[in-house]
This record gives structure tokens, C-alpha cells and sequence, in this order.
């Protein structure tokens, strides 16, 4: 797990660095260049915090597992509500979501790590899939 997290750390990282020094070894670089460096950085240094949120959040539920609260909860409702802010948080951004759970699937789990997880889920495939659909399948 350690090297999967210096890897995935190591990405945006590298990416960023790289455009720091194009910006920086280039003064005269056009302001259309610059900004979509600067952009680009920036997507990067989203995706950092996210990855050290990530871990923070691993970090926490290694240590206090057994304090976390967990309940029964309804997968089905979860997603629904999910899919139903997708269009006011733009997690998938241009991507169309579908998903397929029944609408009797209870799980026991923490409602908010669930809500997290199916989040992720959905914003990874938007940001790096490079595909124009995401399917969330229960499969028993």
C-alpha cells in the first residue's frame, strides 16, 4: 500500500514540477501558455490534497476502526440521492451516470464513508476514465 501512495503522490508531484519549470525557465512565455500551465498545476495540486485527504481519512479508520458507527443503509436511497445532486455538484462532470442496485439492498457500513466511497467513485471515473458513461452494478 505504501508504494501505490508514493506512486500516486508522486504523479501529480512530478507533473507539477514540470510545468514550474517550463513557467520558469521561459520569462517570456505567453499569458495563454502560462495560464494553462498554471491550470494544469492547479488540477494537480487538487488531486494532491484529495490523495492526502485520502490517506488521512485510511490513517483514521486504521487507528479507531472499532469507533466507527455503522447502521443499516439502504445502498439504493444512498445512490439515488447521489445521482439525484449530480447535476447541481458536477461530479461527473460531462459523464452520464446509470446504476443498477436494488431497491431492497441494505448494507450495515457508515453512511457518510458509504456516501464518500460512491463519490469517489464516480469523480475518478470522470476525471481520469476518459469515458462518457459511469455504471455503479450491484453484483451479488
Amino acid at each position: 500500500m505504501t508504494n501505490n501512495i508514493n506512486h500516486e503522490i508522486k504523479t501529480p508531484v512530478g507533473i507539477i514540477r514540470g510545468y514550474l519549470e517550463s513557467i520558469l525557465g521561459d520569462p517570456e512565455m505567453d499569458d495563454q501558455t502560462r495560464t494553462r500551465f498554471l491550470e494544469r498545476m492547479m488540477t494537480n495540486v487538487e488531486r494532491l490534497t484529495s490523495l492526502l485527504n485520502d490517506v488521512s481519512t485510511m490513517t483514521r479508520l486504521e487507528n479507531g476502526a472499532d469507533m466507527i458507527a455503522v447502521e443499516s443503509v439502504n445502498m439504493h436511497d444512498l445512490v439515488y440521492q447521489i445521482e439525484y445532486d449530480l447535476p447541481a455538484n458536477n461530479l461527473a462532470g460531462k459523464m452520464e451516470f446509470q446504476f443498477d442496485i436494488p431497491l431492497d439492498c441494505e448494507v450495515t457500513g457508515n453512511y457518510s464513508l458509504l456516501n464518500g466511497m460512491v463519490c469517489g467513485l464516480i469523480k475518478n471515473s470522470a476525471l481520469y476514465s476518459g469515458g462518457t458513461e459511469i455504471h455503479l452494478n450491484m453484483i451479488f
